[in-house]
């Protein structure tokens, strides 16, 4: 689940925010509001991040996905409006989202089709909008039109420009 969080927090137009380290469940014991409390609570426990060392590269995956790709950061409402379609479909707890990369610049990508299946049990089979879609994020691979989705995951389909 936390990776799943971290897919939609990264990925998601706007400014996202992590605080010193969130990427690998630092809690500070619960204490919501630490700005008066002890180092022992305020410190980072760098152990955490060994431990849970999957969802930091995880964490640096998206980072890394977010600045590579502008349509991942576009500027404006405006621009939002116009490069993103939510796609309609039939299961209640799956997001499907359609940006449009095509002319923005630095792109590499035509479009990006991000599907997020948050159900606790069933995996999810999307039907793919036209077009050439590979595996970005999630390691699933696109098969006759059409991509599952396990549960609780989220999948990034990159559409590429051909090479001319």
């Amino acid at each position: 689940m936390a990776r799943l969080g971290y897919t939609l927090l990264l990925l998601a137009q706007g400014v996202p925010l992590l605080h010193a380290g969130d990427e690998f469940f630092r809690t500070k014991g619960g204490d919501h509001n630490s700005y008066q409390s002890p180092d022992s609570v305020n410190k980072i426990d760098w152990r955490l991040k060994a431990e849970f060392h999957g969802l930091f590269r995880h964490v640096c995956e998206m980072i890394a996905l977010r600045r590579a790709h502008p349509l991942f950061r576009l500027k404006t409402a405006a621009e939002v409006v116009a490069r993103c379609t939510l796609h309609p479909h039939a299961w209640w707890d799956t997001v499907v989202l359609e940006i449009d990369g095509r002319g923005l610049a630095g792109e590499t990508w035509q479009r990006a089709l991000v599907v997020v299946n948050g159900s606790p049990d069933t995996d999810c089979a999307f039907d793919l909008p036209p077009g050439s879609w590979l595996p970005a994020v999630g390691g699933v691979v696109p098969y006759d039109g059409m991509v599952l989705v396990p549960h609780q995951t989220a999948v990034v389909l990159a559409e590429m420009p051909f090479p001319v």
